[in-house]
This record gives structure tokens, sequence and C-alpha cells, in this order.
């Protein structure tokens, strides 16, 4: 046998015995030592088909994704193109380390074709990855090759969009436009470049100017616009019209002439160089210079007959000058109200009989214009826009679940319609546009198919809110709504409306039972809840009932208000704790979610003083330390309290104290939308509140050191009478240090505090332990 033959057989020998090895250490699961005998194999020149897919399944069962298991992975599926979990494994390594080219684009292909019912999700997270990465090309081709309909790629269009408007990618989505087949959304083309230029201008008005291609896809979508079908369709074209209205022109002389004589014709029957010396400023303008040309937007509405009759009909759908003359001068209030399209008939048939009924259309002011799914009405008196709610309301079917009449679920806007300077005219135009962006605001983004309306949502301006009579019958709550006007820029909040029914029977006494609890006496009550001191009809004992109020909603699209409450309650009702007030019940009846809790007998928390007068400072650290030992628990529980002020801290005897009220995640009111609130509750927020709701360990930290401040010196440290200086003294005020001020203190006690209290949550005790072993020390000294 020669050197050769000879070496081939070793050959041959070693390479059984490292399979042989490799495939029992696979068996025994140790996966680590197969690996490495695979490996060699590899190292070793060898290729087979059964050698990758044996290393391929160590790499999978060891879990192991590096480097060298991607590259073996890839080279399994060239062998085998049909191995699904090496798909699933090499798409996620893919889409974690973002990596977008040709290789990887067809994995997710492969990935896709093998698990269509995850079409959505996966095509979702692909087109985030490689519009992050700027692979606009690559998108294309994606979307290309995974269309099957118009309706198809008009989504997968859609999902880029928003995955692009997420990051400000205003120039990714002109990249992508330019390269996307228009043919195939040649009816949405048109909105999405629009609306891709508004949100470039809110979010960066300095860098943007109109170029011709502006212009012109603008005049496209004006002329080829003969109706509003949708109310979308409408603020868009409040919007657009807005935003070209001040827009400098970026284009050659000879074109911008041509440009502009189009837009005089759109924007108003007076010359283009009237308005421009007029500086394009409403404020200074009258009559038809005042916005919008009034014969265009009013040619592409269509009116709703309330005099009977067909509303459609040819006499209703051309409003003369007179007529939006009218409009004009006699609307102070509008409704917007949007449905499903299949109930769109439905609810304008209600509606007019709704309106003709109760609110006399010959003798009040009444306009209505009807769209594929909703109707926008103009009316003279906002109580009656109330009135005309609370019946839709009650005629709706309200939550999934309850069947009170025979209309599918709505989302009504109520807004008022400010008078301009002078009462010369009325933002009308821009008034309207601010309540469908609201009414828009319920959609998750902003060019797909609204979702199906599953509930209620009434929600009216602050502009409103302000003229509305409180007749104890219904009740306006904050809503996750804050817009900014179209003209002055400054905010505009937004509250639901809900109608308390078996609250306002509480209230009136007509309800005197929640459950097993027999009411008292009304306690302070909130934004968010009704409380009441009750006894245990059972146990016979007091305790507190907080009852949410029924229009408060929390801001989740996977789960309802309810649902949240009960959960997050029962989660708080798990802390037991000598020094926490008891959870007793979380539950339902009459349609209110409530929790009862432990009443707690004692005194509000305040600075001890001794028998000469003097703060007993030693009292009112051990105080703070029992409440840092606590909220550790607390918080090692993932339990915020988030309302840590001295009315939530029950001095029970001079050792003992109870903390209560603690927060329910989700169930909070933004702070600049608080009302009836006492300055001194403000003082107790860390500065991050102010601007986001949700409180942290880090803002129980900041309200401890503010409290335990205010125990050793009698002095609150942001105290004012104004709110906003409140705020601002919050955001950058330093307080004395607290030895200055009682010269009893030690100076370790100043260090303590202001590291609780500092500006930046990073900068303060990251644990509440941290604090405890602090003061307990200085306590024992």
């Amino acid at each position: 046998m020669g050197t050769e033959q000879r070496q081939l057989q070793v050959e041959d020998l070693v390479y059984e015995l490292l399979i042989e090895l490799g495939e029992l250490y696979l068996d025994l699961g140790r996966y680590s030592d197969a690996i490495e005998k695979f490996k060699l194999l590899l190292d070793l020149g060898e290729t087979d088909a059964k050698l990758y897919q044996n290393i391929s399944k160590a790499y999978l069962l060891n879990k192991q994704f590096d480097q060298d298991a991607r590259e073996v992975f890839e080279k399994t599926l060239e062998i085998e193109p049909t191995n699904v979990p090496i798909i699933k494994v090499l798409t996620e390594l893919y889409l974690k380390q973002e990596i977008v080219d040709e290789t990887s684009m067809n994995v997710f292909w492969l990935a896709l074709e093998s698990d269509p019912e995850k079409q959505d999700q996966l095509s979702r997270r692909i087109i985030s990855v490689a519009s992050k990465r700027g692979e606009f090309q690559w998108i294309g081709k994606f979307i290309k090759k995974l269309d099957s309909d118009p309706q198809t790629y008009k989504r997968l269009v859609a999902m880029f969009l928003t995955a692009a408007w997420e990051r400000h990618g205003f120039e990714q989505v002109a990249q992508f436009l330019e390269i996307v087949d228009r043919e195939q959304i040649s009816d949405w083309y048109d909105r999405y470049y629009l609306l891709n230029l508004l949100m470039k201008a809110n979010y960066l008005p300095d860098q943007i100017d109109a170029s011709a291609q502006d212009w012109e896809i603008y005049n496209h979508f004006i002329e080829t616009t003969d109706f509003f079908h949708s109310l979308n369709q409408l603020e868009l074209f409040l919007a657009t019209n807005r935003l070209f209205e001040n827009l400098p022109v970026n284009v050659e002389q000879p074109s911008q002439a041509v440009k502009i004589e189009e837009y005089e014709l759109f924007l108003s029957s007076e010359s283009f160089s009237t308005i421009w010396e007029a500086g394009l400023n409403k404020r200074d303008l009258h009559g038809s210079l005042a916005g919008l040309n009034n014969k265009k937007i009013w040619q592409k509405l269509q009116p709703i007959s309330l005099s009977g009759g067909d509303s459609t009909a040819p006499d209703v759908q051309q409003l003369s000058e007179s007529d939006v003359q009218e409009i004009f001068q006699r609307s102070n209030c509008l409704l917007t109200v949007r449905t499903h399209k299949t109930a769109q008939s439905e609810l304008e048939k209600v509606l007019l009989e709704i309106v003709k009924l109760k609110f006399a259309p010959g003798k009040n002011f009444i306009r209505g214009f009807s769209f594929e799914d909703g109707i926008v009405f103009f009316w003279e008196n906002i109580e009656q826009l109330v009135l005309l709610a609370h019946e839709l309301n009650n005629r709706s079917s309200g939550p999934i679940g309850e069947n009170r009449g025979k209309l599918k679920p709505m989302e009504i806007v109520i807004h008022n319609i400010g008078p301009a300077r002078g009462k010369e005219y009325k933002y009308l135009y821009d008034d309207l546009q601010l309540a469908l962006r609201a009414l828009i605001s319920f959609q998750k983004d902003l060019i797909s198919e609204p979702p199906q309306i599953e509930e209620n949502q009434i929600v009216v301006s602050e502009p409103a809110k302000n003229l509305i009579k409180d007749n104890g019958d219904s009740a306006l709550v904050p809503a996750e709504i804050k817009l900014k006007h179209p003209v002055s820029g400054e905010d505009v909040h937004f509250y639901r409306l809900c109608w308390q029914d078996a609250l306002t029977k509480v209230k009136k006494g007509e309800i005197t039972t929640i459950s097993k609890f027999r009411i008292n006496k009304e306690l302070h009550p909130n934004q968010i809840f009704s409380s009441y001191k009750a006894i245990d009809s059972m146990l016979e004992r007091l305790v507190v009932l907080k009852i949410l109020k029924p229009g408060f909603k929390v801001d989740n699209s996977l789960r309802s208000t309810q649902e949240i409450f009960i959960t997050e309650a029962r989660k708080l009702g798990k802390l037991v704790h000598p020094q926490i007030a008891m959870i007793y019940e979380v539950n339902e009846d009459h349609g209110l979610n409530f929790i009862a809790r432990e009443f707690v007998e004692g005194d509000l928390c305040a600075a001890p003083k001794r028998k000469n007068n003097k703060i007993d400072w030693q009292q009112a650290v051990n105080w703070c330390a029992r409440i840092a030992d606590v909220l550790a628990v607390a918080h090692e529980n993932n339990i915020i309290h988030g309302r840590l002020k001295p009315e939530n801290i029950i001095i029970v005897d001079k050792d003992e104290l109870k903390l209560t009220d603690f927060h329910i995640p989700g169930f909070c009111v933004p702070v600049k939308q608080m009302e009836n609130i006492a300055p001194r509750t403000l003082t107790y927020l860390a500065p991050e509140l102010i601007e986001s709701n949700e409180p942290t360990r880090q803002t129980d930290m900041f309200a401890l050191g503010v409290l335990l401040y205010e125990l050793v010196t009698d002095i609150n440290p942001f105290i004012d009478d104004d709110r906003e200086r409140i705020f601002e003294n919050l955001r950058t005020k330093t307080p004395a240090p607290v030895h200055q001020l009682n010269k009893q203190l030690p100076d370790a006690l100043s260090e303590i505090i202001f590291k609780a209290i500092e500006k930046a949550p990073v900068q303060r005790y990251q644990r509440m332990d941290q604090i405890y072993k602090n003061l307990s020390a200085l306590v024992k000294e």
C-alpha cells in the first residue's frame, strides 16, 4: 500500500472518529465539545451536508449565535434552503445585528414564505431595520418582491413610512418616494408626499421651503380631489394649505410664476401681491384673505340636509357665498365624529333624527357635512353640542360586551371656534383643523386605515371645556392629547367627557352601598378618583373607598382601562407591610371600579416639635428612615409610591406611621393639567415629572428628600403661590443647606438631603436602602 493511500485511510479514520465523537457529544448534551470536534473537521476541509447539519444543530442546542455560528448557519442554508429552524435563527441574527444586504434579504424572503401568518409582524421589523440603516434600495426591492396586490403593497409602504417617521427620517422617506411604484399607490401617493412635508415642517421648521415638485404634488392633490371622502383627507387639505401659505418658494423664476398663478387661484380671489404685502399673516387679514379660499374648500364638502329628504340630493351639494358667510358669522363651536365606514350611514341617520327632534334646526344655527367615515357639525351653542354627544353616547354600543343601542362605537371631538382680533373674523379653518387632528390622534399612525373603534371616545378641548357649565351629571378628565394651535402655536389640552351615571347617584345619595361598603361621607376627590369614608358592613370597620371616575382612560391599545386597574391594584394589595395601609378589596359594582383600603386614624406628617417648640429633628430623621425602609420593600416588589407627601403619611403615634394611597401605574394626570391641587403638593414632584407622567424610584427619592427638608426646617424648599414659579423652582432652584436654617442639624444631614433632591435622577440615591442606612446611622450618632 502506498504512502498516499495510507494517508487517505488515516484521514478517513480521523474523519469518522471526529464525526462519531461529535455525534456522541451531541447525544450526551455536551454541545460545546461537539462543536469543537465538528470545527476540527471544517478546518480539515470537510464540507459535506451532514457535517454542516450536525454543527448547526450543536450551535442551536448550545444557544450559541456568534459570528462563527452565523457563518455555519449560512453555509447550511445554502445546502438545505428549506431548513426552517436555520431560517428563523438567521433572520433573528440579521435583525438584531441590523444586517441588511443581499444574503440577509434572501433569508428574510425565505422566512416570510415559511411563515405567512407572521408576514406583517416580520415585514415591519425588516422594514424598520432597513430604514434605520438607510438601505432604501433594498426596501424597494423587498416590498416589490413581496407584492401580491395593491393593498399589500400599500400596507408595506405604510409600514416603512411609519418606521421612518418615528425616527424623523424625512429625507429617507423623500428618497424612498422617488423609487416607489407610483401606480400601485396612485390614490395615496400625494397624501404620503404631503404628510412627509408636513412632518418635516413641524419638526424642522427652519429647514424647509417649497420646491417645484412640492408645488406640483400639492396642486395635483387639490385638483384631483373632487370631494373630501374622509376626515383625514380634510385635515390634510387644511394642514397643507396652511403650510404652503407660509413656505418660501425655492424654484426658478419662470416656473415660480406659473406655480404662483395656480396657487393664487386656490388661495383667494384677491391678488397674490396683496396677500404677499400683507405678510401672509392671518391676524392682519380679513374676509376672504383670512385663511383658505372659501369657494375651494366649501366646494369639496358634502352638506347634509337638515330640512328633510335625501342628504345627498343635488340641491344640497353646493353652498352659496351667503351660506358660507353665515357659517363664519354664526358658528361658535364644532363637533367632529368618526365611526367605521360600514356604520356611517346609520350614524348619519340617527344624528339627523336627534338634531331634528331636539334642536330645531330652523331656530338654531346648525350646519353639517358628511364623509365616508364621519360627520362635521358647525354649531352656535356649545351646550347643545354636549347634549348631542350625550345622546349619541346613549344610543351607541359603548364598550365591548355592552349593548346599549344600535350605533357602533365612535370617536367625538368638541371644540370651540375662537374669534380673531376684534372679532372681524374667526379662526374657523384653524379650529376645524385642530379638532380633526385631535380625532386623528386616536389612531396609532396617520396613514393606515383607522382601526375598528372599540369603545366611545368623547373629548373636549380646553377652550371648549371652559365654556361648558358643570351640571353635576358629567365629568371632564384629562386625556392623553396635547396639540399646538395652527396659528398661535400654543398648547391645547383635551379632556374626556363622560356621564357619571352611577357615580352621580352616589354623590346624590341614591346609591349608598358599593359592594359590602356603606358610604359615610365624601373625602377629597381628584381628577381620577372619587374617595369616600365608608363602613365594611360585614366586619364593621372603617375603610376608604376610592372609586375610579368612569371617564378616565389609560392609553393602552392591548388592555382595557378596567383590566389594567384591576390587575395593578391587586398587585398593590399583595404588598403587605405593617407600615402600609392595607388594601381589603379591589372590585367592581354598579359599573364602578373601586379600591377599599384601611382607614388610618392619626395625624398628618408635619415637623415634630418639642415642648420648647423647637423642631425634634432626630424624630423627623427617624420617620424618614422608616419611610425609606418601607419604600425599599415596595421598590423591591416593583411598586412605586408616586404620591409621597405629608397627606399620605399618617402618624399613628410618636413612633408609628403608615403610608397610604400608592400610585397605580398608568393612572396619572399630566402635571400641567392637574386641577384643584394645592401648590404645596406640587413641590414634592421631581423635575422630570413636569414633562413625564409616570413616577419612578428616583421620583420617590426626590419626594422623600423634599419631605425630610421640610420636617427638619419647617420650611418647604420650593413653595410659591404661582404654579409656574414652583415648576421653575423644581427645575433650577438650589435651596439653602438645612444646617444653615436650623443650627441644631449636622452638616451630614444636608448632604443626605441634597443627594436625594438632585435635579438629575442619575445623581440621586439609586436605592432606598442607601438613604435608609445613611439616615439610620445619623440617628444613632
